[in-house]
């Protein structure tokens, strides 16, 4: 193996958090891949199929799970990996980005769109020989080779805890307002082979918190069409919109009963999403864009 590239993983840090992508989590990848494989070994145990186990291990690029040296039989395989999110402050660079080019409003899904170009910018190019290689996976992503269990590996690297019973993520200062965007792997060594110590939902939730978080998931998936084992198999409630499908939206006022879900905790309350944005993440509603950039243009 040649000598690792550079990485400046801080000037990548700095880079996505001007352009409101103000989440950067490093990990590593092994994390992920032996908390899929316990998971789908404890529901072979008791005769079940784990939803992870539809679903890829991350990437290593050939590196075992403790440096960089060539893979050794039996050991797991690990690289560096940043899980990439945001919290409200997207809201406002996006506008502006929206204000450069009018038209952008028309697309697919215009902030899909943002956010892959902001990644992309902010990594070192691909193409370069003094760059690590990569592989990004968005959480737009569909496809089982190419889908990640966002709220599991971020809860398996200790940035937010993931309610079991909601499959709701908290982060101990934004609470339950953010949204994961993408994880980046990068051919360069990991953080070692063992693990943070994950979240728990002391104190992130008070007492009583956690039934009313089940009773507010139940309500909200009764009027929804989502499958209930789809989303109890990692697919984070955070996102429950499909900010990441241009197809996925929710139906009629459904959307209001997600949102009251994630109003039941009260952590991360001052740093809830404007209304505006909340509508938007969860309708799909163009005007909301065109209302956004007429604000923004007017100021």
């Amino acid at each position: 193996r040649q000598a690792d590239c550079p990485f400046d993983i801080e000037a990548v840090r700095h880079e996505l958090s001007r352009n409101g992508l103000d989440m950067v989590h490093p990990m590593s990848t092994c994390w992920y891949n032996d908390e899929r494989t316990r998971m789908i070994a404890a529901a072979a145990t008791e005769g079940n199929r784990s939803p992870m186990a539809g679903l890829k291990p991350l990437p290593h690029f050939g590196r075992d799970k403790y440096g960089g040296g060539d893979v050794v039989v039996g050991r797991g395989k690990n690289c560096l990996a940043l899980i990439i999110g945001n919290t409200r402050a997207i809201w406002k660079p996006f506008g502006n980005w929206l204000c450069d080019d009018p038209e952008r409003v028309t697309d697919a899904n215009p902030l899909d769109r943002y956010v892959q170009e902001v990644v992309e910018r902010a990594l070192p190019s691909s193409s370069s020989s003094s760059s690590p290689m990569r592989q990004i996976f968005w959480a737009w992503e569909i496809s089982n080779d190419r889908i990640v269990a966002m709220a599991r590996a971020a809860h398996v690297a200790g940035l937010a805890y993931l309610d079991e019973t909601s499959t709701l993520s908290f982060h101990p200062t934004y609470g339950a307002w953010f949204s994961l965007r993408a994880l980046v792997v990068l051919d360069i060594p990991g953080l070692g082979g063992s693990p943070p110590p994950t979240p728990s939902s002391s104190p992130l939730l008070l007492s009583g918190e956690s039934l009313k978080l089940g009773i507010a998931f139940e309500r909200a998936l009764a009027v929804s069409s989502f499958d209930l084992k789809e989303l109890r198999g990692d697919r984070d409630t955070n996102d429950v919109d499909g900010d990441a499908d241009s197809d996925s939206r929710l139906p009629d006022d459904s959307w209001h009963e997600w949102v009251a879900l994630r109003d039941v905790a009260q952590i991360g309350k001052s740093y809830r999403f404007d209304n505006d944005q909340i509508r938007y993440h969860y309708t799909k509603q163009k005007s909301l864009l065109c209302d956004l950039v007429a604000r923004l243009q007017q100021s």
